[in-house]
């Protein structure tokens, strides 16, 4: 993937949603963030994002529900989910997630991992 990468932030909590988007300025000048899954999606089939990062409970669709319709159409795009609930991660991968956190989790870490997509 090329330096810049586009990235989209999914995450219905305004303070990690804008948390997460603040710290990945390092690493892409294009970052869009939305609050649900569902605004997320409009955007995604319209505009180009080379990676997703997506909270797996929202109201409305869930960051699973994302995630399938994302690698069903755009198998290349890189998808990393977050949850509370690290029992998620089974069925994440099995969804085709590239990577997956549980919450809390370390901004390093997920630094760490988009910078080895990007």
């Amino acid at each position: 993937m090329e330096k810049n990468a586009s990235i989209a932030v999914v995450e219905d909590e305004d303070y990690v949603r804008e948390l997460i988007s603040l710290s990945l300025t390092g690493l892409s000048s294009d970052i869009q963030s939305f609050a649900s899954a569902s605004q997320a999606w409009e955007h995604i089939r319209s505009n180009d994002a080379d990676i997703v990062i997506s909270d797996v409970n929202m109201p409305g669709m869930s960051g699973f529900s994302l995630l399938r319709k994302i690698k069903e159409e755009f198998a290349n795009k890189r998808c990393i989910l977050i949850s509370a609930d690290p029992s998620n991660e089974g069925h994440a991968r099995k969804l085709g997630a590239d990577a997956f956190l549980a919450k809390p989790f370390r901004m390093k870490e997920l630094l760490r991992i988009v910078h080895s997509f990007v």
